[in-house]
């Protein structure tokens, strides 16, 4: 009976040995991507911290996070990538308007649960910019968002659109600022 349990061992690690492949690596998916790959883009730390912007009364506070290796959908396939993730809060007035802080000990599946979240697309071969999707929780509608590190790390242009007959447009009735410059204070 001992016999019978080490070769069934042997055998099924033989059989994951055979089977197993190595994970794949890749920038960008131009040449297609399989269940399994890694989606590696370029580093995001330049864009991680807490951020804000101010005029009067009004505040606006952004917190950019990463998450590694999650695992999303692209073209059909389940792949893994690093994610930036942020939450906000937008006051008028002294008055919250908006606020997804409360959100962030939750778990992130697939990035939808934060305010704003960013997988690795088409911008991967840009160094200046990142293009995320944000969620206008008083709206109830995602747009596309563009951050773009000045040339002062520490300012963030925050540039909030919607695609429109091929334009990149202002969305009407969004509920944060659609374009600042945010300042990092973390």
């Amino acid at each position: 009976m001992k016999r019978v349990f080490i070769l069934i061992i042997i055998s099924l690690f033989i059989a994951n040995m055979i089977y197993s492949q190595p994970q794949r690596i890749i920038k960008n998916t131009d040449n297609g991507v399989q269940n399994g790959d890694y989606l590696v883009g370029e580093d995001v730390s330049k864009y991680l911290g807490t951020w804000e912007w101010e005029s009067g009364k009004d505040k606006f506070t952004v917190i950019l996070t990463k998450k590694d290796r999650m695992l999303i959908e692209v073209n059909g396939f389940k792949v893994y990538n690093d994610m930036v993730i942020g939450w906000h809060q937008y006051m008028q007035n002294g008055i919250i308007v908006e606020s997804s802080l409360d959100k962030q000990s939750l778990p992130i599946n697939n990035g939808k649960e934060a305010l704003l979240y960013s997988t690795i697309n088409g911008d991967t071969k840009q160094s200046s910019y990142r293009s995320l999707k944000i969620l206008d929780l008083t709206q109830e509608k995602t747009s596309s968002l563009r951050l773009t590190i000045k040339e002062n790390p520490n300012e963030l242009h925050w540039e909030v659109y919607v695609h429109q007959g091929g334009y990149h447009m202002k969305p009407e009735k969004f509920t944060l600022p659609v374009d600042v410059i945010l300042k990092r204070i973390e």
